[in-house]
């Protein structure tokens, strides 16, 4: 969830949404706690640690919830490795997919914690590591989305989809300035429509 526990916040003041959010920082907790609490959101948002030792397990925190049923997953995955994130410093736009000289350039810098930009296996480790709980959750979840930093991840990612007869994915395309950043969302549910 970061620091912010900004999509939550959101999604709770603006939709009246409830939302389990997730992170392995320990200061990330403790600041996304205290934003919980200072916009009055305590009963919407629950804020969990999880382990920082391995690959967030969805399984395991739905399952310790059985009493919530969940809409929709929502992961904002470090995307580099570690070693790539060392080499190329994470500040400029590499694997930003990034073509369009006609867009303006970002206006910020990267602000982030090396956590929540690099991880063992990078962001298609990390995703995998979602699919392969969803493929287990299947429809206790209705909706599963992740960020992709990098369009030559979202090959592998909807390869290891395509494993399952009965999921539907879509992807779709976000600019911020000269970045590109990719949404990959999968179901199993039959109802929901997803663009092709």
């Amino acid at each position: 969830t970061g620091a912010s526990c900004v999509y939550a916040l959101l999604g709770a003041k603006q939709l009246g949404w409830r939302f389990l959010a997730t992170d392995a920082d320990p200061f990330a907790v403790e600041i996304a706690n205290r934003n919980v609490q200072k916009n009055g959101m305590s009963e919407r948002i629950e804020v969990v640690r999880v382990p920082a030792d391995c690959m967030i397990k969805v399984v395991d925190v739905i399952r310790s919830h059985p009493e919530v049923e969940f809409t929709f997953c929502m992961c904002n995955p470090p995307f580099y490795e570690y070693d790539e994130y060392l080499r190329n410093n994470v500040l400029t736009n590499v694997g930003s997919g990034s073509n369009c000289k006609d867009r303006p350039a970002p206006h910020s810098a990267t602000v982030a914690r090396s956590n929540e930009l690099a991880v063992t296996g990078g962001e298609v480790a990390f995703v995998s590591r979602l699919i392969e709980d969803s493929f287990v959750l299947q429809n206790t979840v209705k909706l599963y989305t992740s960020m992709v930093g990098k369009k030559s991840s979202l090959v592998e990612l909807r390869k290891k989809l395509g494993r399952c007869l009965n999921v539907r994915s879509t992807v779709t395309t976000l600019y911020q300035g000269k970045t590109h950043r990719w949404v990959l969302a999968w179901t199993f549910e039959a109802q929901i429509k997803l663009d092709k």
